[in-house]
């Protein structure tokens, strides 16, 4: 059965639940008489059932009402076969739930609703905000309930209930629960800018005892922002990951969020989830070999013909004679077919002598520019120590932009050697030891692009002979393929598709219409994908019907038919049918 709840905007807030059949989408008239139960806490106001879960038995809806005259949280618990709720051992078995089948909370004289509910084998958490601090000052509330009794159960947070304030003085709330065997996971959205701009925040908790698990994030609590309007609308765990989902501020405008996180520690995993799964096209300049020594690089003027071959790629030809003191290391970088590039990141460390002017930076194939020869250079002049430079921890890059993003990113790519070049440059004129490299010991790049969203093909092919002969059947009686004309169809397509099937009449002489059972001048048709062990009609020529709802590409799907004649028919000529199977998106 499939079961949906929702409220009747009357002006009253009526709250409605609907049983319906989950093959025919017919309402169940065994619930409530109609298959639609009701109920009206109060004679005006603003009322809504928020969740809906089920169990092997009843069925739990939770919101709010307007009952005492402000909005209060509000949990139904009913018999999901009669729909009747639990007011007593009567109308459920287990008991009676809350007073009159009802439990509610009524926190504050202010607005206080539930969003979110999780249920487990004996519990009910119910999860949004309540206004117990003030009317403009909505804080986080969890309550955990007995799901016989609907009692709050006291050994979760020594009286049943969660509070928490992530910011004083803003409307903030709880939008989705999860529970495993041990922890509830409570997402929502905390308002810094009450309205303006919000910020994801995820909360790990013992389900028993509500305590915040700290090892989660390091302090219980995971925050997203994307700078603007986000909101998280959903969280769900398979006990070693937590997924979250809704939506952030994008380049131009608000854009889809999944975040997946470690359930244990609470960080997000980068690898293998929304982007690289391992590091293919990294490059590693350390050896562990018994003579690895690092690179040693000397410092001369810059010329046209430099002295080694890993220098004189600095020479833009300008009134500054720079140094061209570093090599330049090439990394592989072949993007993806119609890809363009958004942003590229690099980084790097290396030594110079003390008050050295060397920096890294990357080639700029688009030609020489400035003083630095077309690189954009990134962070400080390594010195007598080691030092690191990473773009994504510095104000910016020479060309403009965020930092780690270059305002012209497809001009750091060539795209017809497939390689990007690092190296370390310096400004200042003249040979001297402070603006040598001695030692360059790591070096890294990597790009992000786009790319467009291939148009998927459905398609689909009948690998077998495509014909069938029933031979002669007598009136009343069945003829089928199985062990003899099975057809095989095959997923030619590029996508994962379903497969439908479709029958026509029969025609020839006096035509035989399609129909879900025989009469005269009317006969039925059937297909199997089971080898006959399941059989499913064709109810007329215009209706295709599901044969499978996934095939991957080069999957092959078998069909038997079953043909069954007319009761009587007003000739005897022979006939022929028309089959279609017709492949679409899944």
């Amino acid at each position: 059965y499939l079961y949906a709840t929702g409220y009747e905007d009357d002006d009253t807030g009526v709250w409605r639940t609907h049983k319906y059949d989950i093959t025919t989408g017919a309402l169940v008239t065994a619930f409530d008489g109609d298959g639609i139960a009701t109920s009206s806490p109060a004679a005006t106001g603003d009322e809504r059932p928020q969740r809906i879960k089920v169990d092997n038995d009843y069925l739990y809806t939770a919101g709010y009402d307007n009952a005492p005259g402000n909005i209060e949280w509000r949990i139904e618990k009913r018999n999901k076969t009669t729909g009747a709720l639990c007011a007593s051992g009567v109308e459920c078995s287990a008991g009676a739930f809350g007073v009159g089948g009802v439990a509610t909370s009524n926190p504050s004289a202010n607005i206080d609703a539930i969003y979110a509910m999780a249920i487990d084998a004996t519990h009910i958490y119910v999860a949004g905000y309540d206004s117990v601090v003030s009317a403009t000052d909505g804080e986080w509330r969890i309550e955990k309930r007995d799901i016989v009794t609907g009692a709050l159960d006291t050994a979760f947070d020594t009286d049943g209930i969660v509070q928490v304030n992530p910011v004083s003085g803003r409307i903030e709330w709880i939008t989705s629960l999860s529970v495993d065997d041990t922890n509830l996971y409570a997402g929502g959205y905390s308002n810094p800018a009450n309205g303006s701009v919000g910020t994801w925040r995820l909360e790990k908790r013992d389900k028993g005892t509500g305590a915040t698990t700290t090892a989660f994030s390091d302090n219980g609590f995971a925050l997203s922002d994307d700078g603007s309007d986000d909101r998280l609308n959903e969280v769900t765990t398979d006990g070693t990951y937590v997924y979250t989902a809704g939506y952030g501020s994008g380049p131009t405008d608000n854009q889809w969020l999944i975040e997946k996180r470690d359930a244990t520690t609470g960080l997000r995993v980068s690898s293998g989830f929304g982007g690289s799964s391992d590091c293919t096209d990294t490059r590693d300049i350390d050896t562990t070999s018994s003579d690895a020594v690092p690179w040693t690089i000397r410092t001369e003027n810059e010329s046209t013909s430099a002295s080694s071959p890993f220098y004189g790629f600095d020479s833009d030809a300008d009134a500054t004679l720079e140094e061209a003191s570093a090599a330049t290391m090439e990394f592989s970088t072949a993007l993806p077919t119609n890809a363009a590039v958004s942003g590229i990141y690099w980084a790097g460390r290396a030594m110079s002598g003390s008050g050295g002017t060397v920096r890294l930076g990357i080639w700029d194939y688009s030609g020489l520019t400035g003083t630095t020869g077309g690189r954009s250079l990134v962070g400080s002049s390594p010195a007598a120590a080691m030092t690191y430079t990473d773009p994504l921890t510095v104000a910016g890059v020479a060309t403009g932009g965020m930092s780690g993003y270059m305002t012209n990113p497809e001009d750091y790519i060539d795209t017809t050697n497939n390689t990007m070049a690092l190296s370390l440059v310096t400004t200042a004129a003249g040979a001297s030891t402070t603006n040598s490299v001695s030692v360059w010991d790591f070096a890294m790049v990597s790009f992000s692009w786009v790319e467009p969203v291939p148009v998927p093909v459905y398609s689909i092919s009948i690998t077998s002979d495509g014909s069938i002969s029933y031979g002669f059947i007598d009136l009343n009686s069945s003829s089928s393929t199985v062990g003899g004309d099975t057809q095989t169809a095959e997923n030619v397509g590029s996508q994962n598709e379903a497969v439908n099937v479709r029958s026509g009449n029969a025609l020839g002489g006096t035509s035989w219409l399609l129909a879900g059972t025989v009469a005269s001048d009317q006969y039925t048709h059937e297909f199997s994908t089971t080898t006959g062990a399941a059989w499913t009609f064709l109810p007329d020529d215009s209706t295709y019907v599901t044969a499978d709802s996934f095939v991957t590409p080069s999957g092959t799907l078998d069909f038997d038919f079953r043909l069954t004649a007319p009761s009587g028919t007003t000739d005897f000529t022979e006939k022929s049918i028309t089959v279609t199977v017709q492949a679409v998106a899944p």
